[in-house]
């Protein structure tokens, strides 16, 4: 039995998977909208990232719980 992968939720601190072709893998963000068209993160540095689609989820999910 695999252990299912947590999904994401807004208010949620999240380490953007590293090695999955996103960019600034490897650091903590925060998200603050999940819409359609992308998910929103915050980096904490004042800077907003929108990924687009699912790219974010699919990321995750390939990498697996860490």
């Amino acid at each position: 039995m695999t252990n299912p992968i947590a999904s994401l939720a807004v208010d949620m601190r999240i380490r953007i998977p590293r090695g999955t072709g996103l960019r600034f893998g490897g650091r903590y963000a925060t998200i603050l909208q999940i819409k359609p068209q992308g998910t929103t993160v915050h980096l904490g540095n004042g800077k907003f990232v929108t990924y687009a689609y699912d790219t974010l989820q699919d990321a995750i999910r390939r990498i697996g719980p860490e």
